[in-house]
């Protein structure tokens, strides 16, 4: 009985050796949030500051993909009519947004983007095979629409995601 029961642990023990060091063998899924995107692939970025405050960066080579803490809007540019509207809100807290649109198709893209008043906020191009990001440095407290249109009319093929934060300096 002896026999069997010092079998046992031993088993048990062996098995404990194997398995403990397989399991902190295995990459463990990393999370940076010094940036709201990470690229897939290397890339180029151009940055232009546009006016009242909307500065708009061009990539180009990459897919990017935002963080999501707190992200009110991501989705696929997939209109058939060639045009398509997404709406987010920023308020007192979350007054600073960033915006990813990315563009799969083989035709440029145009962009407008205001606040519900129809107050202009800023037009802007994507390329084919771009994406843009866009962002505020001055708080924003109404909700902003941003409308994208293929430049001849065809189907979209991209995407759009937002991110909202408390302070500017967290979407850096």
């Amino acid at each position: 009985m002896k026999k069997k029961i010092m079998l046992s642990c031993l088993t048990a023990a062996m098995s404990l050796a194997v398995a403990v060091p397989l399991a902190f063998a295995q990459d463990a899924p990393t999370t940076d949030s010094s940036d709201a995107v990470t690229p897939s692939t290397p890339f180029t970025t151009v940055k232009v500051v546009e006016n009242d405050g909307i500065e708009v960066t061009t990539i180009t080579g990459s897919i990017f993909q935002p963080f999501a803490s707190h992200q009110p809007v991501n989705q696929a540019l997939t209109s058939s009519t060639g045009s398509q509207t997404v709406e987010f809100y920023p308020d007192n807290t979350f007054g600073y947004y960033r915006v990813w649109i990315a563009n799969y198709s083989t035709v440029r893209y145009n962009s407008l983007m205001t606040d519900m008043n129809n107050a202009y906020q800023g037009e802007f191009y994507i390329l084919p095979g771009q994406t843009n990001i866009i962002k505020n440095t001055n708080k924003a407290t109404t909700g902003r629409r941003f409308s994208v249109t293929s430049s001849d009319g065809s189907k979209l093929n991209g995407s759009i995601a937002v991110r909202l934060a408390e302070t500017a300096g967290e979407l850096d």
